[in-house]
């Protein structure tokens, strides 16, 4: 998991961070997009790359991002330690209490001549551990009717905490507490070292809340897609999408006719294409500085462009290789060598089955890759079927891949999908 937090004076949009800012009567959260997590109590690894980390104590983090019209928050703490949750939000005059220990349970405050006074104690749910049908119905049960869900004590880690909460309107204004059981009790508060206003025990009739001093939480918009792809089983790189290869990929429909699959495993990553008609892939992606366009149809051959002041002008053109389309020593020689010079390798047109394609990318250690899928089928007009967004009418990504090779391009590359590959070890 990666750190990423920063303090200004003023909010400062940045490309590829968050800032959190001081604002006048508090602090304010931007909170990334990403994707959502899994709500079983364990922050795995790979799950919460994507957040915001923002350092509570010294062993205890606090992860945030939003996804699917929920902010998610998770919570990892020491090895061996219990953290209990309770989330205010400060929504007109009234302030909802999400508190997560061993149960579930909502509570309303509401401002009345100027004092917080207790409108809803807790009502409890959400008790049962594990994953059976009944415990899935209730928690799904729970989310619909109030709006967020927690994992309890004892589900998954018990160092761990993880909540979702629905995004009712922005800016939300938020104090989030934590209490962390091990030797002592710590209660970590965000913003950082706010007085909650409540005492901890049965809840009083009147609360002492400063709102004033809690954090106004923001949702930041990404026109990029982040996806978790799946560890899965190396496939051979043979033109041919075999029965029981792809299962543990993860699926991505084009049209109602073109599938690419996905999945990653001994540090390279795995495209695989199924489509209605024979047509050429090219697959851009980030290496360093530069794209690379990994061209496959009846040859393969690598293009690089660099950024200039304006645009991202072509450094390389291709260089055609593995015409081969049998499985002769040479022929699996040279697909090797291009492999080991150039970094990935495809499999071209008329190598197994025709509406079939596959590429091995190797990663070279890193735990993400940044792509543009772009899938030229035949056909009148030329349209390309590309991933994410819709560029099928830019006649630019159709020269890419049709030729001739242009001499700059417009790509965006904080719009192209970003890929997190990390292995289940």
């Amino acid at each position: 998991m990666k750190r990423r937090i920063a303090w200004f004076l003023c909010l400062i949009p940045l490309v590829g961070c968050t800032v959190l800012a001081m604002a006048e009567g508090g602090d304010v959260l931007a909170v990334p997009a990403g994707t959502a997590p899994t709500l079983d109590g364990v922050l795995s690894e790979a799950e919460w790359d994507d957040a915001l980390e923002l350092p509570l104590a010294d062993e205890t983090s606090l992860f945030v991002k939003h996804a699917e019209g929920f902010l998610y928050l998770g919570v990892p703490a020491a090895p061996g330690a219990q953290v209990v949750g309770n989330a205010y939000i400060a929504r007109g005059e009234t302030v909802e209490i999400l508190h997560a220990s061993h149960a579930l349970g909502p509570a309303t405050y509401r401002l009345e001549q100027g004092a917080w006074v207790l409108e809803r104690p807790f009502v409890w749910s959400c008790r049962a551990l594990g994953f059976t049908d009944a415990a899935i119905a209730e928690r799904q049960a729970f989310l619909e009717r109030n709006g967020w869900l927690a994992t309890v004590v004892n589900l998954g880690l018990t160092e761990h905490m993880e909540y979702r909460i629905a995004i009712e309107g922005e800016p939300m204004r938020m104090l989030l507490r934590f209490d962390v059981h091990r030797e002592s009790q710590e209660v970590l508060t965000w913003p950082v070292d706010t007085a909650v206003g409540l005492d901890p025990g049965p809840l009083p009739q009147e609360a002492a809340f400063r709102t004033d001093r809690w954090c106004d939480v923001i949702f930041e918009v990404s026109d990029r897609t982040t996806l978790l792809v799946p560890e899965g089983t190396v496939p051979a790189i043979d033109g041919t999408l075999s029965d029981g290869e792809w299962p543990d990929a993860q699926e991505i429909s084009l049209d109602d006719r073109t599938t690419l699959f996905l999945k990653h495993a001994d540090g390279e990553l795995f495209l695989g294409l199924s489509a209605r008609a024979m047509g050429v892939v090219s697959p851009c992606i980030v290496r360093g500085d530069g794209v690379w366009v990994l061209h496959a149809s009846a040859a393969l051959g690598t293009a690089i462009y660099e950024q200039s002041t304006d645009a991202w002008a072509r450094t390389q053109g291709f260089t055609w290789s593995c015409r081969g389309t049998g499985f002769t020593e040479a022929a699996i020689e040279e697909r090797e060598a291009f492999f080991e010079r150039e970094g990935w390798l495809g499999t071209i047109g008329y190598l197994g089955i025709r509406t079939h394609f596959e590429y091995r990318i190797d990663l070279f250690g890193e735990d993400s890759l940044t792509i543009l899928f772009l899938f030229l089928g035949p056909g009148y007009p030329r349209r390309v079927l590309t991933w994410p967004g819709d560029l099928s009418g830019a006649s630019e990504y159709v020269a890419l891949v049709e030729g001739p090779l242009p001499e700059t391009m417009p790509f965006d590359i904080g719009t192209w999908a970003r890929l997190i590959v990390k292995s289940k070890d």
